[in-house]
């Protein structure tokens, strides 16, 4: 029960925060145009300063457990060729880059730190932390390559321009910006105290306190941005892709991703502390990441589906965690 409770803590808030969106738009408070000009916000600003915040608070390369690192790498990298092959029985390409992002997409960098601070503690929020550095990368520029893979653009885009599309991603730009601030403020000589001679949080305090202000917004306005755009009334025309998208993001991905970690420890191939199954419940188990949608429409894909299967993956992953924390605890994992 006490396990419930946890998954159901993490969650709830973004439910709640989705529904708020949903309402100041149902009462005309805010209009649909406002949430779109917030959407456009929060995909080149908010989140992209976010996760460089992200990145950027880990304390050490030395904290990176690399074991583990390579492991999720390669488990995300299997669950994208995964969701590209099922994309491909999609006749209408707009869809094919969401039912990716489906497939191996989480919203770690949301529901990470609730959620493994919440089953591991302390140690669980370091891991997710360290784990951040590899996975967000990760992600984003999957993203990217799965949804340029299917624009409709006429003419079609050469290699030059999917490459520079990612180059150009505003996440991707943030995730660099992290590993080389976090690479430097290593490199960099330590004065008396031990600390680096130049960091953001120590030499410029103002400028880190303002980037960590703008990154906490993201949570909050994409969710409730999320809310202001979501309309019911599309849920007619996608309750088959919304099925199939819940299903791979909520079973068939922390199947695999949860279930190979346990395999490959219980062969001797890894080592998992009971914080990093936490981490690795937030990596496979949680919902679709909330900035699909924006990126799907920035880029061409089916926002509208994106956004549903934000939302139902959401919900449903509340029972499917609960699920995945019961049975490693059961099996004396968690």
């Amino acid at each position: 029960m006490e396990a419930f409770q946890y998954a159901a803590n993490a969650l709830a808030p973004l439910i709640l925060e989705i529904a708020l969106g949903c309402f100041l738009r149902k009462i005309g408070l805010l209009g649909e145009n406002f949430f779109r000009q917030c959407r456009q916000l929060v995909f080149f600003v908010v989140v992209p300063v976010s996760t460089f915040c992200c990145i950027y608070d880990t304390q050490s390369v030395h904290d990176i457990h690399w074991g583990l690192s390579a492991y999720v790498f390669l488990a995300v990298l299997a669950l994208f060729a995964l969701g590209f092959c099922i994309s491909l029985a999609f006749r209408d390409r707009r869809k094919r880059g969401v039912i990716i992002q489906a497939t191996y997409r989480s919203n770690y960098n949301i529901i990470a730190t609730p959620l493994s601070q919440a089953l591991g503690g302390q140690a669980g929020l370091m891991a997710a932390a360290v784990l951040s550095m590899t996975t967000i990368p990760q992600f984003n520029i999957l993203a990217v390559i799965g949804l340029t893979c299917f624009q409709t653009e006429k003419g079609g885009r050469s290699f030059r321009q999917h490459l520079l599309d990612i180059v150009k991603n505003p996440m991707i730009v943030a995730c660099a910006a992290g590993i080389a601030c976090l690479l430097l403020r290593w490199a960099l000589p330590k004065n008396s105290l031990g600390a680096p001679v130049f960091s953001l949080s120590g030499t410029l305090p103002f400028l880190y306190s303002a980037l960590s202000a703008v990154g906490k917004m993201s949570t909050p306005l994409a969710l409730i941005t999320l809310g202001g755009l979501f309309d019911f009334r599309c849920l007619r025309g996608h309750t088959g892709e919304l099925v199939f998208g819940t299903v791979l993001r909520t079973v068939v991905s922390p199947l695999i991703g949860v279930g190979g970690a346990v395999l490959a420890e219980r062969a001797g191939l890894l080592t998992v502390s009971a914080a990093e199954y936490a981490c690795l419940i937030a990596v496979f188990g949680s919902p679709m990441a909330t900035i699909s949608g924006i990126m799907a429409a920035q880029m061409g894909g089916d926002d509208v589906l994106a956004d549903q299967l934000v939302v139902s993956t959401t919900i449903t992953s509340a029972f499917t965690i609960f699920a995945t924390v019961c049975l490693l605890r059961f099996a004396g994992l968690l």
